[in-house]
């Protein structure tokens, strides 16, 4: 093995930090629900996630996902599964919702698979209190939903940090998983790939750049990140972007 994985180096780094902290999924809420929480609230509004089941899938995780169900009598709402499909998985990427994130490719992806779209843990509905943070983990969750269901083979297809957990879900289970499609996802990124976007985006540690706290840093996010940035945005707007907090219940 010539270098670490760059996406794991970032993910350790990422654990260490969560691990320093009181309370192991506070920094990663804060992360998060500045992304999740506008687009649930629009979401609600839209009648895109009310009703979506939650599934328990052992004793300390429960996966929120929209898709199809063995029985309509089960569950009313919920689309009832297609003998003549395959499963689909979608897994989406970092902030957003998963069905925010495939909004655009549920109505084409439809007709043809039957499409299970689940928020990964610490996203939307889906929540743990187990203390794994990883993109393993992630997998092991998508994988042990599709077990829950009764799906036994499917294809998985992700995009940006979804792109990572789907690698994943293909390692861990060859004999279920048919085909496999990342997107935008630097599975083979090594550590020296690492150092030179660093050198890119001048900082020194690269959660500086992916988990951003400044609207300084949030700007150079968006110029590597974004191939038509956005126009400046003034500092006050960036700082409420990278603050705001989903209001507690």
């Amino acid at each position: 093995m010539r270098g670490k994985s760059f996406s794991l180096d970032l993910i350790e780094k990422e654990q260490a930090v969560f691990l320093s902290s009181n309370n192991t999924t506070e920094l990663w809420h804060e992360r998060m629900e500045h992304f999740s929480h506008a687009a649930l609230l629009l979401m609600n509004k839209m009648e895109l996630v009310r009703g979506l089941p939650s599934l328990e899938i052992n004793h300390d995780t429960t996966l929120h996902f929209w898709g199809p169900t063995p029985s309509k009598q089960e569950n009313p709402g919920s689309k009832s599964i297609k003998k003549n499909k395959p499963a689909l998985i979608l897994i989406h990427g970092f902030g957003p919702l998963a069905v925010w994130q495939w909004r655009s490719q549920v109505q084409s992806l439809s007709p043809f698979f039957n499409l299970y779209v689940p928020d990964l843990v610490f996203f939307g509905g889906s929540s743990t209190s187990c203390s794994e943070r990883s993109e393993v983990f992630q997998a092991e969750s998508v994988g042990r939903l599709m077990e829950k269901l009764g799906v036994e083979s499917y294809s998985v297809m992700g995009t940006s940090y979804g792109g990572f957990v789907s690698y994943h879900v293909a390692r861990m289970w060859p004999e279920r998983v048919e085909k496999v499609v990342i997107a935008s996802s630097g599975v083979n990124m090594t550590t020296k790939d690492g150092e030179e976007l660093m050198r890119r985006a001048n900082v020194e540690k690269l959660e500086d750049l992916m988990l951003p706290h400044t609207p300084s840093q949030l700007r150079t996010l968006m110029r590597l990140a974004i191939f038509k940035p956005v126009p400046r945005l003034p500092d006050f707007f960036l700082h409420h972007f990278l603050r705001v907090r989903a209001p507690t219940a």
